[in-house]
């Protein structure tokens, strides 16, 4: 029953003369009703953060006790205290049950004679003024205690002093019975089910979120409170990793992964020796987010993810970055066994990150085996990641994510469609594919999601290729295609398959020098529709005229294919950067080597028109004798180009073999 008494109203009987000259002015009869059912209602007790706080500082006192022993002999303590966002709570009762001086900062005065141990928040350590506060304090025969997420977080020169560490450990059942037995005033630990796995997720706010339950209800709330906080690191939803698309190389380290986190979580191996921290090289929308979580879901783990961008520092908030970082890893570590997922990592190469890189290598560092955590990262490019990172205790690995090729975009469509109703045959799947060449898995998901809305708008009927189609028309030439990735229209593909085949047949013609790395014709986000990739021969440090040429012919080769395809007026825009590095090869033949005479001059073509002339001329025979071989060697070139139009990327190793098989049947290649 409500009552409608006044705050101020003393509860006694207004019955009385004695009572009644202290009734509140605003008294009125009414106000009585139901006063004796409220005074004999059971007070249910509520839980506070000052009584959590004081819960979590006699289990320090504890703890300190056992390390202190009979000695009387001051000491620093480092209090590892791993609920991040109760730490200044924590400090503050702690304090008030030493009867200490809690000191928050560096610029607050010191007594001169310090006649009480000192509490400090680790995270407020800023430098000399308080290692020589600590000092001042020991040397007056009182403790310093500091409190920190984890000792190795705080600076070395306070690490130098520390007598002992102690370690708050999470929940487990018996301290999870006594927190319930303090905060909800029962007789005896309530009782657990056989499955307590969720007891050591539980933090000190699913208690304030329970803070009135009944006593008989507080399990069954506590756990319901962890397990939908847990939700949001759930992977069920999660690809599978047999139907990620395009990834070879890193499908073949998941699964490898995934082996060794199992074997870890049956004892068979140590979680420190798992090879886990690995850095994702890839654009956006490769898959690096969509991977992570499959591992996770394979390997039965949590999946947090965050990215290194909100961890920005703000000048009005200097210390926010690092308390953004410290939380995510806090959250992590809270959800364990998990995968924790870190993108843009490659941010730390500029401000206001960059300050931030000690702090993450610190976190990295101080992780344990025990703590069950596995971190991987996501970075666009390899050249942005610094080189601190690489190193021992940090992510250790890279791992190239390249863009999908036609095939694993035409997969991708077919797991996206496994289950919504559609009329797309494999040749559909392989079509679209090839006209989606550009866009990762993100983008395909959309395009998917809108081909669904599409299709159910047009009387809920089954999805189709002109479906597709068109979103893809739609991204290709909508407001926003110039924001997106460059799409290939399929003359444009066949056109850029012949022309990056020329380079490479030119490439393994070569007489000496570089083979061939691979060629490619997935278009890159700085616009690049193709290219071929030499290998490195670390052999040889010098180029002879030979070798010059045939780098020029390397060069022209991409024009004289797209010529031979579609005749001279079909030659692209694209031959624009080929021609500039030919003229660019034959200048320095003609001016700097020697090789056009003994004089060595440091010259453009643009100072001597005899020179530019015969620059015109060699370019012009060179790109003849290119086009009459490739023209006589029609097959071979068709052969490579049909290859790439069907795979997209194919290795110099594939290429080179083909090359050969080609060269046998034609001995007077």
């Amino acid at each position: 029953m409500v009552s409608n008494l006044p705050k101020n109203f003393s509860g006694s009987n207004p019955s009385s003369s004695a009572a009644s000259a202290e009734l509140p002015k605003n008294f009125k009869p009414d106000m009585i009703k139901g006063l004796d059912a409220i005074q004999a209602a059971p007070r249910k007790p509520e839980v506070t953060r000052s009584e959590i706080a004081e819960f979590f500082a006699r289990r320090m006192i504890g703890l300190r006790d056992q390390a202190k022993g009979t000695t009387a002999r001051p000491k620093l303590y480092a209090i590892e205290f791993p609920y991040s966002d109760f730490e200044y709570d924590v400090a503050h009762a702690y304090a008030r049950l030493l009867g200490a001086a809690l000191h928050q900062g560096s610029d607050g005065p010191t007594p001169a004679e310090p006649v009480q141990p000192l509490v400090m928040l680790g995270r407020a350590v800023a430098g000399p003024l308080d290692i020589e506060r600590f000092f001042h304090y020991i040397n007056h025969g009182n403790d310093v205690h500091v409190l920190c997420t984890r000792a190795w977080q705080l600076p070395q020169p306070v690490l130098d002093l520390v007598d002992a560490t102690l370690s708050m450990p999470r929940f487990d059942q018996n301290s999870f019975g006594a927190a319930c037995m303090d905060f909800y005033e029962l007789d005896a630990p309530p009782t657990l089910e056989d499955d307590i796995a969720w007891v050591g997720n539980v933090v000190p706010r699913d208690f304030l979120l329970n803070s009135q339950v009944e006593r008989d209800e507080i399990v069954p709330a506590v756990r319901r409170s962890v397990e939908r906080r847990l939700e949001r690191y759930d992977t069920s939803g999660a690809y599978a990793l047999g139907d990620l698309c395009g990834m070879d190389e890193a499908h073949e380290w998941a699964n490898s992964l995934v082996e060794e986190i199992r074997l870890a979580q049956t004892g068979g191996m140590s979680w420190g020796d798992i090879e886990s921290r690995v850095i994702l090289i890839g654009g956006r929308g490769v898959g690096k987010t969509t991977l992570t979580r499959s591992i996770a879901h394979a390997a039965g783990l949590r999946f947090v993810e965050t990215s290194a961008g909100y961890w920005a520092s703000t000048d009005s908030e200097p210390g926010l970055g690092w308390a953004r970082l410290n939380a995510d890893f806090q959250e992590a570590l809270a959800a364990a066994p998990t995968v924790f997922f870190i993108d843009d990592i490659d941010v730390f190469t500029s401000q206001p990150w960059a300050q931030l890189l000690p702090h993450f290598l610190e976190q990295l560092k101080g992780m344990a085996p025990y703590d069950r955590l596995v971190v991987i990262a996501g970075a666009q490019t390899a050249e942005n990641v610094r080189f601190e990172l690489r190193q021992r205790g940090g992510l250790e690995s890279m791992l190239a994510m390249p863009a999908p090729n036609s095939q694993a975009l035409a997969k991708m469509y077919a797991v996206m469609l496994k289950d919504t109703p559609h009329t797309l045959a494999p040749g559909d799947l392989d079509h679209v594919g090839r006209l989606s060449l550009g866009l990762g898995g993100h983008e395909v998901d959309l395009i998917v999601r809108r081909a669904i809305r599409r299709a159910r708008k047009d009387g809920s009927r089954q999805v189709d290729k002109g479906d597709i189609a068109q979103i893809l028309i739609q991204e290709r030439f909508g407001s926003h295609a110039e924001s997106r990735r460059r799409l290939m229209a399929e003359d444009e593909l066949l056109n850029t398959a012949y022309h990056e085949a020329g380079h490479a047949i030119l490439q393994l013609m070569r007489t000496r020098g570089a083979g061939l790395g691979y060629a490619t014709i997935i278009p890159r986000e700085n616009g690049t529709l193709g290219f071929v990739l030499p290998s490195v021969d670390e052999t040889r440090n010098s180029m002879t005229r030979q070798d010059i040429l045939e780098t020029i012919r390397v060069a022209l080769a991409g024009r004289a294919a797209e010529e031979i395809l579609g005749g001279k007026d079909s030659v692209t825009t694209g031959c624009g950067n080929d021609l500039y590095q030919a003229t660019r090869h034959l200048q320095y033949l003609l001016t700097r080597t020697g090789f056009n005479g003994l004089l060595s001059l440091d010259c453009t073509l643009e100072d001597s028109p005899d020179l530019r002339a015969h620059a015109e001329e060699i370019l012009q025979n060179e790109y003849t004798h290119v086009l009459e071989l490739l023209k006589r060697h029609r097959a071979l070139l068709d052969q490579v180009a049909q290859l790439l139009v069907e795979r997209q990327e194919v290795s110099g190793d594939e290429l080179m073999t083909l090359y050969h098989t080609y060269q046998a049947n034609n001995p007077g290649l």
